[in-house]
């Protein structure tokens, strides 16, 4: 309250209905008082439990309170959610990709930052990999099985990226051997002269 009176204050609570009903009573009078003498606001999220823990807590009052339920996002919100901050990062998704992501998240709002969030690490990761594979070939052609896989990721790992280059053609491994040979060098000198710094462009399909 305090606080409240030097400054409105919003207070938020997730996973309100695992609060301890003791705990919860304590923190819904104290809510009350606060409220009715201060800019204060208590809002608390939780499942659709969170009903039964309230009328746990003997607050009587509870329900008198603003009460929003939220469902799953629409087709709409979840595609802008997906869509926007990608093209704030310079990603474009192809509407095909991006009706998939939809349809698949099923509007849940848990799944759709995942989505997004695999979407900018593939498609990063691949352009950084295409990058440093091309100034690795630049060095030494063919390169060795080692030397590919510290130029696709640096840090250890990359057998995805690994991978998705070799898919695409962009590199290839002749002759039986484990070294590996530029599968299209004048793409290479092209994404030497085009591609963009980290941060910057980017495309993601299905």
């Amino acid at each position: 309250m305090a606080r409240a009176k030097s400054k409105p204050l919003l207070v938020l609570l997730d996973e309100a209905h695992t609060l301890e009903p003791k705990v919860g009573q304590w923190l819904l009078n104290a809510a009350q008082v606060a409220g009715r003498r201060a800019p204060f606001l208590l809002v608390l999220a939780g499942t659709p439990d969170l009903r039964a823990r309230l009328s746990e807590m003997e607050a009587s009052f509870w329900n008198r309170a603003e009460q929003l339920p939220l469902g799953r996002l629409d087709e709409t919100a979840t595609a802008e959610a997906i869509r926007r901050p990608l093209a704030e990062e310079g990603i474009a998704v192809e509407e095909e990709a991006l009706a998939r992501m939809v349809r698949e998240s099923h509007g849940y709002p848990f799944f759709v930052p995942l989505w997004g969030q695999a979407v900018w690490r593939r498609v990063r990761g691949s352009a950084a990999g295409a990058v440093t594979v091309t100034a690795a070939f630049r060095d030494e052609d063919p390169l060795s099985a080692a030397a590919f896989r510290g130029a696709v990721a640096p840090g250890g790992g990359g057998a995805e990226a690994a991978e998705a280059l070799e898919h695409l053609g962009f590199v290839w491994q002749a002759g039986g051997t484990p070294s590996w040979e530029p599968g299209i060098p004048s793409l290479m000198d092209y994404i030497v002269e085009h591609a963009p710094p980290p941060g910057e462009g980017g495309g993601a399909g299905g």
